[in-house]
């Protein structure tokens, strides 16, 4: 099994280990601004939906919703928490990478919670940017949260463990064995709590998401606006230029 797949699973084992150790509603505000936009009669995709707290939410106001998710437990406690919204709201086990449904289907994705982070490879996230576009229909939008390298103290932690690693990268490299786990952004959750399972995250810079969005526009003539959560907000202050999420809203044109 290559160490790719080993990750894949570890992030799944890992988020269905989450399912026991908390769950959450409630939607946060950067989410309900983005919500605000939405029409009566969006069909709307919920990519990465964990435990169904998106989805759940929008179904409660009346909008189609599909939520996919890679954890299996964290499907089936979406589905047993959706019980009196079926037919309004609908959760299966799917991969962002290979979205399970046609081309063109949804007028909205919506991926939160950082989930891009946690595949495991450049040519990975890229390929769930492309597959988000797929199933946009023309005209259609997609919000996406992904953490930041900000404030300062994580993007001091996060640099001196690249470092360490470049000998251990570069002898990989030679040797023509995967590197993943080792490149700048990398980095793997430790045991903590309640949770015994490790998880892998890694996180964006907006120099990367550019570059992911770029190459979807190229395919599917995307445009698209990356803001920290503060500035998504509206706060344009320098402080907001140091908060601790990305905010990508994009549009696919006809």
């Amino acid at each position: 099994m290559s160490k790719k797949i080993s990750i894949k699973n570890m992030v799944k084992e890992h988020h269905n280990a989450l399912v026991d150790y908390y769950t959450c509603d409630g939607v946060e505000p950067d989410e309900r601004k983005y919500f605000e936009s939405l029409e009566k009669g969006d069909i709307i995709l919920d990519l990465c939906c964990g435990t169904g707290r998106i989805a759940i939410a929008l179904a409660k106001n009346g909008f189609l919703v599909r939520g996919i998710d890679l954890a299996n437990k964290a499907i089936k406690f979406a589905q047993e928490k959706a019980e009196c919204y079926k037919g309004i709201v609908d959760f299966i086990i799917g991969d962002a990478t290979k979205i399970p449904f046609k081309d063109k289907v949804f007028d909205r994705v919506i991926c939160t919670g950082a989930s891009l982070d946690t595949l495991a490879s450049s040519s990975e996230r890229l390929q769930s940017i492309l597959e988000m576009a797929r199933v946009l229909k023309d005209d259609g939008t997609f919000f996406i949260q992904t953490n930041y390298f900000l404030p300062l103290k994580k993007l001091i932690w996060r640099t001196a463990g690249f470092v360490i690693k470049l000998p251990v990268r570069a002898l990989k490299s030679l040797l023509g064995k995967d590197c993943t786990g080792l490149y700048f952004g990398d980095s793997f959750c430790g045991i903590h709590f309640k949770i015994k399972v490790a998880g892998f995250s890694h996180t964006l810079s907006k120099r990367e998401l550019n570059r992911y969005m770029e190459s979807a526009k190229l395919e599917y003539k995307l445009e698209y606006k990356i803001e920290t959560d503060k500035e998504y907000m509206g706060d344009k202050s320098f402080k907001a230029k140091f908060s601790r999420r990305l905010i990508t809203v994009g549009h696919k044109n006809r």
